[in-house]
């Protein structure tokens, strides 16, 4: 029976009867199972999505073929994320991708008009292709801008074009890609319209004036005060904060986990950097993670504590009141299990640049033999960056 191999006492597996009895793949899947102290409600738990709850999106994905998933755009659309733009431009740019706009020739497919002819240049059909790359107008546009259309086959799809693009350009010139299709796009969609008629010349000006304020925007932001977003945020009195996070190693199903406890002056009470095995993702690490946080503060007797975390899905989990159906819900239901050891606990989600001395820790576990825990101190590199945050709690 399972429960043979549950350790009730502790509610852990039985490790090696489990490897005995079970063949290193499945001991590996059985191990990664979370356990809880806690009872959980039994329910039914959707497999498809990381949040155990059915969704059409999941129901489809698991019907296409593998070779449809591994052979998709998934490079590309990272890629179109990252570029640094208004947020508007990205999810434009995602949507021609994805072919999510009405061309001429998607509202022919819909037979919503008959005639899928470029309003433009009356020489071909009007898809996502041609307005943004095909069309002389757009064609004379890129060439002014001053960025050279890679050499493809005409025929070739939208996604491969802007791929090959954007694979041998800086980082400046992306932005101004993603700038110039939406210009492209806007210029359409006013032609038609609105029947304003601009020259490649004056679309071009337009561009280069927003990649200009857009540059100059972006500077005065990084500069005005670079470490300001880095800032840690003491507790209230008579709070400490709990700070967790975690380094994860898929193909070792294994985390390290760093935690560091401080107090309104941003003093250090107390902190862990542990290896943890058995985690099967990200998730299950920081969840491991934030119980360990919760574990070391009430050892050492405090009552009031904040933890604070940046993974927002987890401490989400944390912050709801109902049952966890995800993979990680035996994982949520311990650490909602140990706030009942506390006065008073909340969870907080804070970005990641607040959550460095955590990540500090976590990272240090690596070049460690053994687990450690440090009372009211730290390795010197973590004191290091305990002091930095503390010149931000009473600047000079």
């Amino acid at each position: 029976m399972v429960s043979d191999l549950i350790d009730r006492t502790n509610m852990t597996w039985k490790v090696d009867l489990v490897k005995e009895s079970f063949s290193p793949s499945e001991a590996e899947e059985i191990l990664c199972i979370p356990l809880s102290m806690f009872s959980q409600n039994v329910s039914l738990v959707w497999s498809g999505e990381h949040s155990g709850i059915y969704s059409v999106r999941s129901w489809y994905r698991m019907l296409l073929p593998d070779s449809v998933i591994a052979n998709s755009d998934k490079a590309l659309f990272k890629k179109i994320w990252q570029v640094d733009c208004p947020t508007k431009m990205n999810i434009q740019c995602w949507k021609f991708l994805k072919n999510l706009v009405p061309t001429k020739l998607n509202l022919c497919t819909r037979i919503v008009t008959t005639d899928p002819t470029c309003f433009r240049c009356l020489q071909s059909p009007e898809n996502v292709a041609h307005v943004l790359r095909n069309c002389p107008f757009a064609d004379q546009v890129w060439a002014r801008v001053g960025i050279h259309s890679p050499t493809i086959d005409e025929q070739s799809s939208f996604s491969e074009w802007l791929s090959k693009l954007l694979s041998n350009i800086s980082n400046n010139k992306s932005t101004e890609v993603l700038i110039t299709i939406w210009a492209l796009w806007t210029a359409q969609n006013k032609f038609i319209f609105e029947g304003e008629q601009k020259n490649p010349t004056d679309i071009v000006t337009s561009i280069k004036s927003y990649s200009l304020d857009l540059r100059l925007v972006s500077d005065c932001l990084t500069a005005s005060n670079p470490r300001a977003c880095i800032r840690w945020l003491a507790p209230a009195d008579p709070f400490v904060k709990v700070n967790f996070d975690v380094g994860f190693r898929q193909h070792e199903k294994s985390a390290t986990i760093g935690v560091i406890i401080r107090n309104m002056e941003g003093q250090i009470l107390g902190a862990s950097s542990l290896l943890a095995y058995h985690i099967p993702s990200t998730f299950a690490a920081e969840a491991q993670a934030a119980i360990c946080g919760l574990r070391l503060a009430a050892d050492m007797g405090f009552r009031q504590i904040e933890v604070e975390g940046d993974s927002r899905a987890v401490v989400t989990k944390l912050q709801s009141d109902s049952d966890d159906p995800s993979d990680i819900g035996a994982l949520i239901s311990e650490a909602k299990g140990q706030t009942r050891r506390f006065q008073e606990c909340r969870f907080l989600f804070r970005h990641r640049s607040r959550n460095r001395v955590a990540h500090a820790l976590a990272a240090l576990r690596r070049s460690l033999d053994t687990d450690l825990v440090w009372i009211e101190e730290a390795p010197v590199e973590i004191e290091t960056l305990a002091a930095e945050d503390r010149r931000w709690l009473d600047p000079p």
